[in-house]
């Protein structure tokens, strides 16, 4: 009995621990082409993402996780998904993840490239602490080929942290991002294509007045369940 309660109360201690940092998915992972109406994608991947605060955790600055996204068309030229992530490496003894809701604008300039507005709001999570952030991309995309496509764009990233305990009482972190989008997206077999995509941020942590240039890949399978 008295192993069974020392057992629940380790269990619930790592869900628990508020962690020292956060990580954060700032990757767009962009289809081939933007979604038509009543299209639905489903989209699987991993990647090193950023961490908020990386010299609280040995001064690395990202962190390999798994990553999962959900879309939807509503229209030719609007959709939005969900996109969740999970550290993996388990650098702390708490769970460590997130999730982002993301609206897609698509301005065609011709018959084969777009312009793309990305607003987005997440929150990510470390035991009982976290964080909420709000996002803007501009993208844009062409396809070179039928089924082969690359994107090139800027965004911005504002984040607000938990409260944490100081000398001087409660104090709330907040900072800020300036981050670029390079990907190639790959129709590879029917409806499956592949996402690559190299995202540089430059994050200022105004709380420590600390600042980061992160390079953060990211790499993804997904397959589109088309509107026919």
């Amino acid at each position: 009995m008295i192993k069974r309660i020392l057992l629940l109360f380790l269990v619930l201690g790592l869900f628990t621990h508020c962690s020292d940092s956060v990580i954060y998915s700032p990757a767009v992972n962009l289809p081939v082409k933007p979604l038509l109406k009543n299209e639905f994608d489903l989209q699987g991947g991993i990647g090193l993402l950023p961490e908020a605060r990386p010299h609280m955790l040995g001064g690395s600055y990202t962190t390999f996780a798994a990553i999962g996204q959900l879309s939807y068309g509503f229209s030719d030229k609007f959709s939005l998904n969900v996109k969740g992530w999970t550290d993996i490496e388990q650098r702390e003894n708490s769970l460590r993840a997130g999730a982002a809701l993301t609206a897609q604008f698509a301005l065609p300039l011709n018959s084969k490239s777009w312009l793309l507005f990305l607003p987005r709001v997440g929150i990510a999570t470390g035991g009982l602490g976290g964080g909420t952030g709000f996002g803007l991309s501009t993208i844009y995309q062409k396809q070179i080929k039928p089924g082969l496509s690359y994107y090139a764009g800027i965004g911005s990233l504002v984040g607000l942290e938990e409260g944490f305990e100081t000398d001087e009482g409660i104090k709330y972190a907040s900072g800020i991002g300036l981050l670029g989008h390079a990907g190639v997206s790959w129709k590879f077999a029917g409806d499956f294509w592949l996402n690559c995509e190299l995202t540089p941020i430059y994050q200022i942590n105004h709380f420590e007045n600390k600042k980061q240039f992160i390079v953060s890949p990211s790499l993804s399978i997904a397959y589109t369940f088309k509107n026919d």
